[in-house]
């Protein structure tokens, strides 16, 4: 029996000794699992952690991509919600800073881009729709801002916006000189097609005006004069000739004045070719003037005949003639010495040189001595001393453009024709200026492109 006890204890003892061993091996397998389990999480809180800088650090490029940009940029996600603006965008909003936070939707903005002051309350906005007659929106304050909406793969849009204020401003003025400009203006593009016009354009045209729409060639604009019998055709020429003469005229746009007869008028017309290659032509009626070109002709043929009493009398007429006419007229002997010169002369040799005070008689001046208030340059000036017919442009130091030339008025005798031609260079030259903030607009919208990309990209790693 005693044995027995013994066996027994011994057995509890041995299962008590399995016991023992099999909680520390379960108490080993559990601190492994906990201590893998810890890992697990370090692992996971780095991931993270690496995926949240990488995150910022994508943002941050973006946001540094978007500052790069001349003009406001904002980027939504697919429900409408702000996720990156640059500084940009902030400052055409001033008022906005403290709304323009991450995640707000973009019709809180619109409506408190009308509590602000920025917008009247039901003004429709370039930002509610994509069609193009609201892509253009005007504040309160005067700006005007041109809106490009991009898609986005994923979801989601690029807002870019291009101040197009000063441009606006310039079509504006552009659009009041090209109006006020008494003689024709026309402008037609690269293809030769009617780009805009002003209403002295439609006078001189006002046969066929009700016909005219921009987007016509230039040979259909001719075509229609010659069917409705404005055009003089020479005798030796077709009309198909004519439309092609006319053609290679505009193409060479060497600014040459051609004089022609038009519905009954003579036209004095001159074609310009634009860097980009597009066309100006300006037409100024010259039939007034060309009349009394043609009676001062005669009346300088018929001097050379005249008694002395009626040479006085001639002479008080051609006065009066010149005194009619505008632009400075000089008349010149054999010796290149004025002899007659009009009231138009000395008006705009003291626009030219309002310091430089003009003698009241010009009679016996010399050539050089005439043109000193100008300033021409000596090339300029021999051309004119050698009798060329073709006219020279100048500009003055207080910024006004003259035109001179020097035509035969009869034998032995020229006749000096000076004209300001300001209005008409300051309305080229802001032509110009508008195309580059044209295309500088342009090249705003290609960087966007760009910023697009990279929003995709945000997109993807933020997914």
């Amino acid at each position: 029996m005693a044995l027995n006890v013994a066996l027994g204890v011994d057995e509890v003892f041995q299962d008590y000794r399995r016991l023992q061993w099999l909680i520390l091996v379960i108490g080993g397998l559990a601190t492994l699992a906990a201590a893998a389990g810890v890992w697990r999480l370090g692992t996971e809180a780095e991931r993270r952690e690496g995926a949240r800088l990488a995150l910022a650090a994508e943002r941050d490029r973006l946001r540094g991509v978007m500052d790069a940009l001349d003009g406001p940029a904002a980027v939504y996600d697919a429900d409408d919600r702000l996720e990156v603006r640059n500084t940009a965008y902030e400052r055409f909003f001033p008022r906005m800073r403290d709304v323009l936070r991450v995640g707000v939707d973009r019709a809180t903005i619109r409506h408190m881009l009308v509590e602000r002051g920025y917008f009247r309350p039901g003004q429709a906005l370039a930002s509610d729709d994509t069609r193009p007659e609201l892509m253009t929106s005007e504040t309160l304050d005067g700006r005007t801002f041109f809106l490009r909406r991009i898609p986005l793969q994923g979801g989601g849009f690029l807002a870019l916006l291009t101040d197009v204020t000063a441009l606006r401003q310039a079509e504006r003025r552009l659009e009041a000189a090209i109006a006020s400009i008494g003689d024709a203006f026309v402008l037609y593009d690269r293809e030769e097609r009617l780009v805009t016009y002003n209403n002295a354009y439609l006078r001189q045209v006002s046969p066929i005006a009700s016909r005219i729409r921009v987007g016509m060639s230039y040979a259909e604009v001719i075509a229609l004069g010659c069917d409705a019998g404005m055009v003089a055709l020479p005798t030796s020429m077709t009309r198909d000739e004519f439309v092609a003469s006319r053609l290679a005229a505009s193409r060479a746009g060497d600014g040459k004045a051609l004089v022609v007869q038009f519905a009954g008028r003579w036209l004095k017309v001159a074609n310009y070719r634009t860097p980009d290659g597009e066309t100006v032509r300006v037409a100024t009626d010259v039939t007034e003037m060309r009349e009394k070109e043609q009676s001062l002709r005669v009346l300088l043929a018929e001097n050379e005949e005249l008694s002395s009493a009626a040479l006085a009398r001639r002479t008080f007429m051609l006065q009066a003639v010149m005194d009619g006419i505008p632009d400075g007229l000089a008349i010149l002997d054999d010796a290149r010495r004025v002899s007659f010169w009009n009231r138009g002369f000395l008006r705009l040799a003291e626009l030219a040189a309002p310091s430089q005070a003009m003698p009241v008689s010009l009679d016996r001046l010399s050539l050089q001595e005439l043109l000193s208030p100008f300033a021409l340059p000596a090339g300029t000036m021999d051309g004119l001393a050698q009798g060329e017919a073709h006219p020279y442009e100048h500009v003055v130091a207080g910024g006004r453009m003259y035109r001179f030339q020097l035509l035969r008025a009869g034998p032995g005798s020229g006749l000096l024709w000076v004209s300001d031609i300001t209005l008409r260079r300051q309305a080229e030259d802001e032509r110009a200026a508008l195309r580059e903030r044209a295309m500088k607009a342009e090249r705003n919208d290609a960087v966007g492109t760009i910023v697009g990309t990279v929003a995709h990209d945000f997109n993807i790693c933020w997914q």
